[in-house]
C-alpha cells in the first residue's frame, strides 16, 4: 500500500496530495491536518468515508465520538478519520478548593468569577498564600471557546453586527477575568510542569489541551483532576485541539488495504502506547479491545468524560488563518496593548476583510493555473501552466512576479482577486503589497526577432477586476513586494477569485523569503533615456504647468523603483531643485549631455561638487564614433580630465587603441560593434579579446542595446522573456560594470505600430501612458527582475570576499568571479560552452530560453550565500570549472577551510595544512562527474557539491 502514514508538517503532505492528482500518483492514505478537508474535498481529491466506516466492524460512525466526527467532517460528510481526540479542558486541585470550602469544580463561568474573587481576596486562606487560578499562556483558547459556547461565529462576524455585539461582551468578559487580580500576569509563560514547579503547586484551575496538561496529572504532589471547562450555555462542551485526520484519496479504488491499516490503527496494539503516554484520547468509544488496554489508567475516563460531547469550530474555509489573526488582537487585549474598542474593531475589520461566503464547490465555469513570470503566455495557449501550490522564493525588499491563468467555458465578467494575508508557521500575519496587472497584447506585423507575426503579450494594465471569454486565457500578471520588515521563513497563502462575492476559484500560495535583503540602492549603474518632452506632448500638457510637472516627474521615480536611472532628473542640473533627485540613493548614475564648453556643463558640474553626486554624473553625448571622429573624442577627452573632479567621460564605442586614455567609460553593444565604422562582425574573436585585455587592465565597460537581434538578447516585445531577464547575468558573467539604454519612452511614434525602421518592435519603449501615470511592460518588470538577480550575485560576490579574508586564503586569486562565473555559464547552452570554451563575451548570444530556468539558478545561487555562513568556512573551487566543457581525464579540487577541519573528496580524506589548504587530483570518466566535499569541523558539518562534464 502506498501511503503517506505518518504526521502533517504546516500542510505539507495535503499540498502533495493536491499536486498528484494533476498526474502523479496518489497515495492510497494519508494524514492531513484537518484544516485542509475543505480544500481537497471541493477539488474532488479525497472522498467521502461515511458509506466506508459502516462497512467495517470497528469503523463505525455510532462509534465515534460526536466530537471526533466533527472534526474529520465537511458540509454533512465525513472525509477525514481523527487520529486522536485531543480537548481542551480544566483541570483544579481539590485540596486547594477544599480548604477554601469550596465542594468543587466550577461549571458555569459566573462560579468561576465569584472563586476567583474569593481566592483574589485572600478569603478562606488562613496563610495569605497566593493562589494562581487560572495559568493561560494566551486569552485567546478561552476566547475561542466562549465564541463557540455562545453561538458566536467568528468569520462571520465582518458582515453580521449582531455577533459583533455579542463579540463585544466576550472581549469584557475576557477583560473581567484578567482584572479578579488573582489570574497569571500574561506576560508570565510558564507552562505545563514547569508552571507547577515553580509555584510550588500553588494552582488552583489551568485551562489547556489536554495532551500538553497529561504531564500534570502525572505528578503526585500536586493531585489536579480534570473536568469539562465552564459554559454559561452548553455544559460539558469543549474545543477539539487535535487537528491529524487519515483521509483516503480518491485514485484509491481497493480501499480494503486501507480500511485494515485503519482498524489496525485504533486497535488496542496501536493505541495503548499512546494512552500509556496520557496523551491522547481514541475518536472510537466503542472499541471493547482498546477499553481493556486502558482500564487501568486514572486519566483515560477522565479525558473520555471530558470529551464525549464535546464541539468543534465550524470547520470552514481559511479558519486556520483567520482564527491566528483574530487570536493575535485577544492577545494584545489582554496585555494592555490595545483598547476594548480598538480589539473589537479590529477583529470585525479581520473578519470582513478574510470572509468568505460559503460555496460547496468552486465554479467548474472557471479553472484557475498559474506561470512563472519567464513564461510567454498567447492568449490562446493551451499548455505551461502549473496547478496549486503558487510556489514563490523571494529576497526581503524585492519584486517577484508571477502570472495567475484564468479560463473559462462560458463568458464571466466582474472576476476579482485577492489574496489572503500571509501567514508564517507560527500564526502571526505579514501584510505584503500585492499589485494584480491585466496582460494586455500589441500586434506584432513585421517580427524581427520571432518566427511569426501575432498578438504577444507588452503592455500591463493596473486592474481589479477582470473577465474571461471561452477559448481565451485571462492572463493577470501578480506582482509581490516583500518588505525588508518581514522575518525569514515560509509565509502562506491562498488567492481568491470571486465573482460578486461568491468563490470561483482558489490556490493555495507558498512564499518562501530568503534570510537576505537586497539593497535599496543598486550596486551598479544601470543608465535609462526618458524623453520628458515626448510624455508631456503626449498628454497635451504646457511645459510650464504644474500638472506636467507632476506628470514626469512619476514617471522619473517609477524608474527608479525599477532600478533603473534616468539619464537627467526632470529639472536643470544646474537647478537647487537637482539635489531631491540626484542624492536620492535608488539613483546611482546622471548624464551630462552638454559638451565642456557649454556653460550649462559647468553649473551642472558645480552642483554636482556641492551637492556630493558627482561620482554619479557622467559626460555622454558622442555616440558611436566612427574613425573620422577619433581626433574629437581624443581632444574632449583631454579636455574633461583636464577639470577639477571631473565626471566620468562615456562614449559608446569599442575599446580602440587610439582611444585609450581618453575614454573613462567604454560603453559597447552587446554584438560586439567594432572599431570604426560599425557594420562588420566578421571578426567578433578579435573584439571579445580587446574587450576582455581593457577589463583586465582595471577600465570600466559598460554595454547598451539597440537595435540588436537574434540571438543576442534584446528588448524587443516579441523576443522570448528570458532575453529581458538575462542581461544583468551576462554582464556578470563578462565582467561588465553598467546598462546603458538610450530610451524608455519613445512616444513621438505611433504606439498603435510598435515596428520602428531598422531597429525592430517595441525599441525604446518600455513604459507606456496611462491615465496620468505610467503603465509598466512585461519587458520593464523582467529587466526590474534580472537586476534584482544581479543584487544576489553581488551578496553572493561579497560573501565570498568575506570567507576568503577569514580563511586567510588569498592564494585562491578572484574566487568570487570564478564561482559566479560557473553558477551564470548554468544559464548557456552546452553546445555554446563547447566551442567558446573561457570566452565570456562571446557566450551572450547563447543563453538559454527555457522559461523557469533563471529562477532556479537564482535559488542556487541563494542557496550558496546561505551555506557560505555555515561552519566549517570553506571554499571549494575546480581545475577544470564548473560548466566549462573539456576534455581533460583529471581534475584537480582545491580550496581552504577552517584549520583542523577534516575534508573527503568523493570518499578520500584529504589532508589539508596547518592553514587549511586542500588539494586533490580526482580522475574524470566521459560525461558528467558529480564531485562532493564533505567537510567536518567538531560537530559542524557540511558538504559543497562540484559537477564537472567531459565530452
Amino acid at each position: 500500500m502506498f501511503a503517506h502514514p505518518l504526521g502533517p508538517s504546516s500542510g505539507t503532505v495535503a499540498k502533495q496530495i493536491q499536486l498528484k492528482s494533476t498526474g502523479y500518483s496518489l497515495p492510497q492514505l494519508a494524514i492531513i491536518e484537518r484544516e485542509s478537508i475543505p480544500m481537497l474535498a471541493e477539488a474532488g481529491i479525497i472522498r467521502a468515508l461515511d458509506e466506508v466506516i459502516e462497512r467495517e466492524p470497528s469503523l463505525k460512525k455510532g462509534g465515534m465520538l460526536e466530537c471526533a466526527y466533527k472534526a474529520g467532517s465537511y458540509d454533512g460528510k465525513l472525509y477525514g478519520l481523527p487520529v486522536n481526540v485531543n480537548p481542551y479542558v480544566l483541570i483544579y486541585n481539590p485540596e486547594l478548593l477544599s480548604r477554601l470550602g469550596i465542594s468543587g469544580p466550577p461549571t458555569k463561568w459566573p462560579d468561576f468569577i465569584e472563586i476567583a474573587h474569593l481566592v483574589g481576596s485572600g478569603g478562606g486562606s488562613s496563610e495569605g498564600i497566593r493562589l494562581w487560578t487560572l495559568s493561560t499562556r494566551s486569552m485567546a483558547p478561552i476566547f475561542h471557546l466562549l465564541c463557540y459556547q455562545r453561538g458566536v461565529n467568528l468569520l462571520g462576524a465582518g458582515k453580521n453586527p449582531e455577533s459583533a455585539s455579542d463579540l463585544s461582551g466576550i472581549l469584557r468578559f475576557i477583560q473581567l477575568l484578567r482584572q479578579t487580580d488573582s489570574l497569571l500576569s500574561p506576560h508570565f509563560k510558564f507552562w505545563d510542569p514547569n508552571f507547577i514547579g515553580i509555584t510550588s503547586g500553588k494552582v488552583l484551575f489551568q485551562l489547556d489541551n489536554a495532551a500538553m496538561l497529561a504531564q500534570l496529572l502525572k505528578q503526585e504532589s500536586v493531585p489536579m483532576q480534570i473536568v469539562p471547562p465552564p459554559s454559561d450555555t452548553l455544559p460539558a462542551q469543549t474545543l477539539l485541539a487535535s487537528s491529524q485526520v487519515f483521509v483516503i484519496p480518491t485514485a484509491s479504488v481497493d480501499i480494503g488495504p486501507t480500511v485494515t491499516f485503519l482498524e489496525h490503527f485504533f486497535s488496542r496494539v496501536q493505541y495503548s502506547r499512546f494512552a500509556e503516554e496520557f496523551l491522547f484520547v481514541a475518536p472510537f468509544k466503542r472499541d471493547a479491545s482498546l477499553e481493556d488496554a486502558v482500564s487501568n489508567t486514572s486519566l483515560y475516563p477522565r479525558l473520555v468524560s471530558a470529551s464525549h460531547n464535546a464541539g468543534v469550530l465550524p470547520l470552514e474555509r481559511h479558519a486556520a488563518t483567520r482564527l491566528a489573526g483574530i487570536a493575535r488582537i485577544v492577545d494584545q487585549l489582554d496585555a494592555g496593548l490595545v483598547s476594548h474598542d480598538t480589539a473589537l474593531e479590529r477583529i470585525v475589520d479581520e473578519a470582513r476583510k478574510n470572509y468568505v461566503e460559503p460555496a460547496a464547490s468552486p465554479s467548474p465555469s472557471v479553472r484557475a493555473a498559474w506561470a512563472e513570470g519567464t513564461r510567454r503566455l498567447l492568449k490562446n495557449e493551451t499548455s505551461g501552466f502549473r496547478m496549486a501550490p503558487i510556489e514563490i522564493v523571494a529576497a526581503r525588499n524585492e519584486h517577484e512576479a508571477f502570472q495567475l491563468v484564468l479560463c473559462g467555458e462560458r463568458e464571466m465578467d466582474g472576476l476579482r482577486i485577492s489574496l489572503l494575508p500571509f501567514t508564517a508557521r507560527d500564526g502571526t500575519a505579514h501584510e505584503l503589497s500585492v499589485t494584480t496587472y491585466l496582460e494586455t497584447d500589441t500586434p506584432i506585423s513585421k517580427p524581427v526577432v520571432a518566427h511569426q507575426p501575432g498578438m504577444y503579450p507588452n503592455i500591463l494594465l493596473p486592474q481589479s477586476v477582470f473577465r474571461v471569454q471561452p477559448g481565451e486565457l485571462a492572463r493577470i500578471w501578480i506582482d509581490l513586494f516583500v518588505p525588508s520588515r518581514v522575518p525569514p521563513g515560509e509565509l502562506s497563502s491562498e488567492l481568491i477569485v470571486d465573482n460578486d462575492g461568491t468563490m470561483v476559484a482558489r490556490l493555495s500560495l507558498r512564499l518562501i523569503v530568503l534570510p537576505l535583503q537586497l539593497p535599496r540602492r543598486p550596486s551598479f549603474s544601470a543608465a535609462i533615456g526618458l524623453d520628458y518632452e515626448s510624455i508631456a506632448e503626449y498628454y497635451g500638457l504646457n511645459k510650464e504647468s504644474e500638472t506636467r510637472n507632476k506628470l514626469v516627474d512619476s514617471f522619473y521615480w517609477f524608474m527608479a523603483e525599477h532600478r533603473l536611472s534616468p539619464f537627467q532628473p526632470p529639472v536643470s542640473l544646474g537647478s537647487p531643485e537637482a539635489s531631491a533627485y540626484l542624492a536620492d540613493e535608488r539613483v546611482v548614475a546622471c548624464r551630462i549631455p552638454f559638451h565642456p564648453d557649454d556653460p550649462r556643463f559647468t553649473r551642472a558640474l558645480t552642483r554636482a561638487r556641492g551637492g556630493g553626486w558627482l561620482p554619479k554624473m557622467f559626460s555622454y553625448f558622442i555616440d558611436e564614433p566612427t574613425y573620422h571622429q577619433y581626433d574629437a573624442v581624443i581632444q574632449l577627452g583631454e579636455r574633461i580630465h583636464s577639470l577639477t573632479e571631473s565626471p566620468k567621460f562615456l562614449v559608446t564605442c569599442f575599446p580602440d587603441e587610439p582611444l585609450v586614455g581618453s575614454v573613462d567609460i567604454w560603453c559597447i553593444h552587446v554584438r560586439l560593434l567594432p572599431e570604426g565604422i560599425p557594420n562588420s562582425f566578421l571578426e567578433r574573436e578579435r573584439y571579445a579579446h580587446r574587450i576582455r585585455e581593457r577589463l583586465e587592465s582595471g577600465d570600466t565597460v559598460w554595454w547598451y542595446t539597440a537595435g540588436a537581434v537574434k540571438p543576442f538578447p534584446t528588448l524587443h516585445i516579441e523576443d522570448d522573456p528570458n532575453a529581458f531577464r538575462i542581461l544583468p547575468w551576462l554582464q556578470q558573467l563578462c565582467g561588465i560594470d553598467g546598462l546603458l539604454h538610450w530610451e524608455s519612452a519613445n512616444w513621438r511614434q505611433s504606439l498603435d505600430d510598435p515596428f520602428v525602421p531598422h531597429f525592430g518592435n517595441g525599441e525604446g519603449v518600455l513604459v507606456y501612458p496611462g491615465d496620468r501615470r505610467p503603465l509598466p511592460s512585461v519587458r520593464l518588470e523582467l529587466l526590474r527582475d534580472g537586476l534584482e538577480d544581479a543584487e544576489y550575485l553581488t551578496i553572493l560576490r561579497e560573501s565570498i570576499k568575506e570567507t576568503q579574508r577569514k580563511l586567510e586564503a588569498q592564494w585562491l586569486g578572484d574566487a568570487a568571479s570564478l564561482r559566479i562565473g560557473e553558477l551564470c555559464r548554468r544559464l548557456i547552452s552546452d553546445e555554446a560552452l563547447r566551442i567558446h570554451a573561457g570566452e565570456s563575451l562571446l557566450l551572450t548570444p547563447h543563453f538559454t530560453r527555457e522559461p523557469g530556468a533563471i529562477e532556479r539558478v537564482r535559488a542556487e545561487v541563494a542557496e550558496e550565500i546561505q551555506q557560505l555562513e555555515h561552519k566549517p568556512l570553506a571554499l571549494v573551487l575546480t581545475e577544470p570549472q564548473e560548466r566549462q566543457y573539456t576534455d581533460a581525464r583529471h581534475a584537480r579540487i582545491y580550496g581552504a577551510a577552517e584549520p583542523h577541519c577534516k575534508v573527503e573528496v568523493n570518499g578520500h580524506r584529504i589532508v589539508a595544512d596547518r592553514r587549511g589548504k586542500f588539494s586533490f587530483e580526482l580522475p574524470l570518466t566521459r560525461g558528467a562527474n558529480v564531485i562532493c566535499v564533505n567537510l567536518e569541523l567538531g560537530k559542524h558539518r557540511k558538504s559543497i557539491f562540484r559537477r564537472i562534464e567531459t565530452f
